[in-house]
């Protein structure tokens, strides 16, 4: 498992690569950098034979990792990790949801919805915790977050179609199996790519990009999925 992490060291690299061991959720190593000579450096003193035997590769959506794989590990699966596809579904929605704030006033209940409770709209609706209803002077009523959220879905087409795309998106990431994950991807494309929403247009071209590397996450290792 590959990712990077950001550091600041003035006149070095401005992130260091850390590998950990998926079965052991130990870190192997850490590089002093990500791009391709760092890599080259670090795997000149490994035997090649023990890169043939890596069999998963896991990382995030950097470019830059699918040629290092290609590079240093020939005969391992590459995988794109669930957690970071997600994250950037969960940009664009939030890419929607500023657009369609910013065409409030900023003493408006709309705008105050948007601004302080953006958090329900990123979290997997699944996992929004049901917590006792409070008085909410803004609104002027009692409210939890399920209501607010409902609150907050009315106030435009846009961001309600946008939060259904992202959605769609986390009941596939955890439901689908590897018999069926490249149907389910493949459809929820064709929806990302008909939508009027340009940034969920766009976000159809990352996963047909990325279409085997996500559809090879649904491995799993010991009963885990890979990540």
């Amino acid at each position: 498992c590959i990712d990077e992490k950001h550091w600041t060291r003035r006149g070095q690299n401005e992130y260091m690569c850390v590998i950990l061991d998926f079965m052991t959720s130990e870190i192997v190593d850490i590089l002093d950098g990500r791009t391709k000579k760092v890599w080259s450096g670090y795997t000149q003193i490994i035997d090649k034979k023990e890169l043939r035997r890596v069999r998963y590769v896991s990382i995030d959506m950097y470019e830059p990792y699918r040629s290092i794989q290609k590079l240093y590990f020939p005969d391992a699966v590459l995988i794109c990790d669930s957690y970071h596809v997600i994250e950037n579904i969960n940009k664009a929605l939030t890419k929607v949801r500023i657009r369609v704030m910013n065409r409030f006033e900023k003493d408006s209940v709309e705008y105050y919805l948007l601004k302080n409770f953006n958090f329900l709209l990123t979290k997997n609706y699944e996992d929004i915790r049901f917590n006792k209803a409070r008085y909410n002077r803004k609104l002027g009523r009692y409210a939890d977050f399920h209501q607010i959220l409902d609150l907050i879905l009315e106030i435009d087409e846009e961001l309600s179609d946008a939060y259904a795309l992202k959605e769609e998106y986390v009941s596939f990431n955890h439901y689908a199996t590897q018999d069926d994950c490249r149907e389910r991807l493949s459809k929820i494309i064709e929806e990302y790519a008909a939508s009027y929403l340009s940034e969920f247009i766009t976000l159809s071209g990352t996963l047909t990009s990325w279409f085997d590397e996500i559809t090879a996450s649904f491995a799993s290792i010991n009963s885990r999925r890979l990540s």
